[in-house]
């Protein structure tokens, strides 16, 4: 593809901006993208840098089309980069949201692959309020409508496990997962909800969330939850300072 007459283009502009993020440590937005490692490959950088990149990316096909990068932790290189729209970037990211399920995370795409669910089918579960451990384990087949195909017979009526739900309050996921654990409707009406209550730490006779210690001893909310992991104590969890090593011990 010629390039001539595209130095004042947008295009131009656009792998321009991509080179000064990536390799330029006094560029707005370098912390964000090489300094977190991101790169732009050889073949787009230097002489005839630009030409290579046009080749590969093409024209933008609207105005409203930028640079997306399809892996938002890969570099900017063959494979990786297209033009996107704002809507488009956005669906992008939420498929590389990553999710923790038995100690291991992935993308919410990898997820999906590995467990052949469409990436917008996991999306609408966990949106829906689906729990991670039934988001990631219900089989594909059994959608999130399945409610809706499941009959329940109460007090001489039979309706959809979705119509119970609703002519009751309860929301259908909550029905669904109980219905697989073997309980009746009239179970499932009378066992309270148990809602997930913040954990309360106990230090020098206070006791406040994990929320409010993060906030009062400066100690990342993150670090102290790995250390109840890990089986601390509560005093130790929120005062002990932490180790520059990256590593931690009890």
């Amino acid at each position: 593809m010629k390039t001539h007459g595209l130095h004042d283009s947008l295009e131009y502009r656009s792998w321009n901006s991509m080179n000064e993020r990536c390799h330029n440590p006094n560029s707005t937005g370098y912390e964000r993208y090489g300094g977190r490692g991101i790169r732009v490959c050889d073949a787009w950088r230097y002489t005839n840098g630009f030409a290579a990149f046009i080749a590969h990316v093409g024209k933008r096909p609207t105005p409203k089309h930028t640079l997306d990068r399809i892996n938002n932790n890969g570099n900017y290189e063959p494979g990786n980069v297209r033009w996107a729209t704002r809507k488009e970037q956005g669906n992008n990211r939420r498929t590389n949201r990553l999710l923790t399920h038995k100690g291991l995370s992935r993308t919410l795409a990898e997820w999906a692959d590995a467990i052949g669910l469409d990436p917008s089918s996991l999306h609408e579960r966990l949106a829906s309020g689906w729990s991670m451990a039934d988001a990631l384990e219900t089989p594909p087949n059994e959608s999130h409508d399945s409610s809706n195909a499941i009959m329940v017979n109460h007090n001489g009526k039979t309706k959809s496990a979705s119509a119970w739900a609703s002519e009751y309050g309860i929301g259908r996921n909550v029905v669904l997962s109980r219905l697989r654990k073997g309980m009746s409707l009239e179970e499932i009406l009378s066992t309270p909800i148990k809602k997930n209550l913040p954990r309360l730490l106990t230090h020098n006779g206070r006791t406040l969330t994990v929320a409010e210690w993060s906030r009062q001893t400066g100690i990342k909310y993150s670090a102290i939850k790995e250390r109840l992991r890990r089986g601390w104590s509560d005093s130790d969890a929120i005062t002990k300072p932490i180790q520059n090593t990256g590593m931690e011990t009890s």
